[in-house]
Formats: structure tokens, sequence, C-alpha cells
């Protein structure tokens, strides 16, 4: 993106091949090792009948299920091995196989950040974006672990004791691996419904607090670190918008990494995050209404709602959890489910792959005397904390300093902050008026601050005699 205009954003083939033989496949026969070594099974054995402790019989499956494990989280797929998905102690039998599946469901979209900020050549954009998602994440992870470490009330009236502690996973969890801390479970399902699917606790016994945050996490397109890719792109299409509103604000040409943002990003923009929540509203509306779709609930009031409403947005963001009261094999569900899905995996990037043809046709603009995209500026508009008054403290300084470099004379930097912007425009216009000592140039290279100036003091004016 940085530097003169380009014809196309990148080979796909090339792309994939290096992705797949430098990241995927080392990661995944490095983990494979460390699960095998955790006790995760890895062989290509037979079922095995055994006799359980009531005397009954089971049988417990075999098969590669450690390197099928890897590719599960680091891909994030979610569908497991077993159908207990990773509360099953086949797939995630210890505290350290369960800290490195979170960390592989993450992992890969954490690095991207990083690597936004060496494509662009300003480092500073991927902390910020790095920064809003650990945010978020932090945010989510209290939230979920607060609401499921209080205890599901409705329970007193029975004199059964709620809360999880050493002895007990606690009366509102079920299918959960670790029994001694809501901890686990509670990161492990805000890390899964940001990113992949896989699940270490069955989400529909989570309270509603808890399960609101988890729906909220896929409602908004997993970009809390998201999908290999995905989280990256639907956060940019977030700072997309921000910064074309706050240029609107503003009145200043809008820009993001260099890059003027015109109304065919926007629209393009506008397109893939509409259409991402016609998907979620749209599919759920028509399932909410519809006796086929009514058929399924497994729970009546809110809460089959809520199964309804997770369903689709788990299927739109390519998640593939699910609130388990849902039955979902049925015609219409597979059907809805499948439309769901092809609409956020295609109508939603299609036109963010566009915007980003689009933005690298452009040649980067040095930001000055627009809206300017660095770290500051992204963290607060994407986290709606966004100022409209920052275009005025932090680029005329900049605009005057280059001024006074391109002009090559010792003008002091005016400071042009608060209280002391309208004395130091009048000051820099009526001197810009006179002229210089060396002639016309230094005249002519500064006629566009100039302009600017005149511009800021000409509206100082208007908002004063408004007041």
């Amino acid at each position: 993106m940085p530097g003169a205009r380009r014809a196309a954003i990148g080979n796909f083939w090339v792309d994939l091949t290096r992705c797949t033989l430098y990241i995927l496949l080392p990661i995944s026969v490095i983990v494979t090792l460390l699960f095998v070594w955790q006790g995760v099974p890895q062989n290509l054995s037979a079922y095995v009948d055994a006799t359980t402790l009531e005397g009954a019989k089971q049988t417990i499956a075999q098969g590669p299920v450690a390197s099928q494990e890897v590719i599960k989280v680091l891909g994030t797929n979610g569908g497991g091995f077993f159908n207990a998905n990773s509360a099953h102690p086949y797939e995630n039998p210890t505290a350290l196989t369960n800290l490195v599946q979170m960390l592989l469901l993450i992992g890969i979209a954490a690095g991207l950040t990083n690597v936004l900020g060496r494509m662009v050549q300003d480092e500073r954009q991927g902390w910020a974006i790095f920064a809003v998602m650990g945010i978020l994440l932090f945010i989510g992870v209290m939230t979920v672990y607060w609401a499921e470490s209080q205890g599901n009330p409705a329970f007193t009236a029975f004199n059964v004791d709620p809360a999880p502690s050493a002895l007990q996973a606690g009366a509102t969890w079920r299918a959960r691996r670790y029994a001694s801390a809501s901890a686990p479970s509670a990161l492990f399902a805000t890390v899964t419904t940001d990113a992949g699917g896989a699940v270490d606790a069955m989400h529909d016994s989570f309270l509603p607090l808890g399960g609101m945050v988890l729906i909220v996490n896929m409602a908004l397109g997993e970009v809390t670190f998201g999908g290999v890719g995905s989280g990256l792109y639907g956060m940019l299409a977030f700072a997309i918008v921000t910064m074309f509103v706050a240029g609107l604000m503003v009145g200043r040409t809008p820009e993001y990494l260099g890059k003027k943002l015109e109304a065919r990003e926007v629209k393009l923009t506008m397109l893939a995050l509409l259409s991402y929540s016609l998907s979620i509203l749209g599919c759920t509306a028509l399932a909410a209404a519809v006796p086929q779709g009514l058929a399924g609930i497994g729970n009546s009031g809110p809460h089959g709602f809520s199964e309804i409403l997770y369903a689709f947005a788990s299927a739109t963001g390519n998640n593939g959890s699910s609130f388990a009261g849902l039955s979902t094999n049925t015609i219409f569900y597979n059907m809805t489910l499948a439309a769901a899905m092809a609409m956020g995996r295609f109508i939603y990037v299609i036109p963010l792959l566009a915007v980003a043809g689009s933005l690298a046709q452009k040649k980067r603009r040095r930001p000055v005397g627009r809206i300017r995209s660095d770290a500051q500026p992204a963290i607060r508009g994407i986290t709606g904390r966004r100022r409209a008054d920052h275009g005025r403290s932090r680029l005329f300084p900049r605009r005057l300093a280059r001024t006074r470099d391109r002009a090559g004379g010792d003008e002091p930097r005016y400071p042009l902050s608060g209280s002391d912007l309208r004395p130091c425009a009048r000051r820099v216009v009526a001197k810009l008026d006179r002229g210089s000592s060396d002639g016309t140039g230094r005249r002519r290279s500064a006629e566009p601050a100039a302009k600017s100036l005149r511009f800021v003091y000409v509206r100082l004016d208007a908002i004063r005699s408004r007041s």
C-alpha cells in the first residue's frame, strides 16, 4: 500500500503457498507432538469397547486426534474430533493444552496486526489495531468471568450452592473441562467467539450476561483478533468508516494509511458491514416467524430466541459454535445456515477486496492539511472515543513547520492550540501578506498555508459571531 500506485493487491496463490509451507505446517507438526506428550491420542487404531464403573458398555473413538486438533484451532475452524469438542478429555486433557489451544486460536490473527504495520511502513498503525483488539478482548473476558462466577441465583431457592468452587464446577456449567475455576472456560469462550468456534464448555449453559457477550463478539464480525485474516479486515472496515465520519465532522479530507478515502471506498465498506447485519438479523427474523424455525427451539421464551440469534451469528461469522439447545439438523436450518455462511464469507469479503484494490491504485499522500490516520486517532475512533477537534490541535503545527522548512527561513513555530489559535492565525496571515526580504519565492511556497490559515480565521470569526 505505501509508495506509488499499484495495479493489483498481490498474488493469492503465492500467499497461500507461503502461509501453508512456512507457517501452518511447521506449527501443526510441532504442536501435534506437544499434544501427544500431554496425552492426546494420535493413532489409526480401531474403536475400543470399555466397561464403565457402572458396568455399562462404552465405545471410545480412536484416531489421529492430536493432528486434527491442531488444524481445528490453528485454522479457526472449530469442528472437533469428538462431539464434546475441546471439553472432551481426549481433545483437551490438561491446562497446558487448554492454554495452547487458545493461543493457536488468536495467534496468527494477532500477529497480522504487526504485519499490517510493516506493510504500510508505520508499525504504530499495527499496534493501534492490536491495542483496540486487546482492550475489547479484556472487556469481554472480564464480563463473562464476573457473570459466570456469581452462579445462577435461581438455584438458591432449592438450597443449591451455584457458585463454582474447588469441589464443583458450578450449577450453571455443563460439559465443562475444568471444575476448579470459572476463569479457564470463561477465557476460552470469549476467545473462541472472537476467533474460532472450538468450545471447552457448552455456551447454552452460560448465564444471560455471559451469553450476551459471546453473541456480541460474533455479531461484530469477530473483529477482536478474529479468524486468520478475517478479523483484521473486519477491524479495518470499521477504521475506514471511522476516519470518513471524522473527516465529515471536522471538514477535512478523510484518509487512512496515507490513502484518500472517497465515496467509492466508503460505499463498498458499508455494503460489507450492512450485508453482515442483514444476514444475521434477516435469517433470525425468518426463523422466529415460521413454524419450521420455531420447531427447532429447545427452550421456550427469550433463551429460545437467543439460540436462534446465536446460530445465525455463528454461521454468518463462520464461527461454528452454538447454543446446543437448538436442533439445526433440519432442511430449513440447513438451508438458512448455509445461506448465512455464504453471505458472511463472500458478500462480506468481496467488497473489502474491492476497497483494497481501489486504495492500492492510489498514490500515498503525505498527511498534511488532512485528517491524520496515526495511532492515537485510530484508537479513539474505533473504540468510540473519537474527538472532532483533534484536527485543529494536531494538524496545523505540522502545516506551519512544513511551510517554514520549504521556505528555508527562520520564522518561529507558533503554538496553535487552545486559546492562542486565533491570534496565531492572525499574525501568520499578516506576516505572509507582507512578504519577505528575499523576493517572491518564499511567498509563493507559503501561499497554501496562508489560504488554510485565512480559512481558519474566517471560520473562527463566524463561529464567534453565531455564539
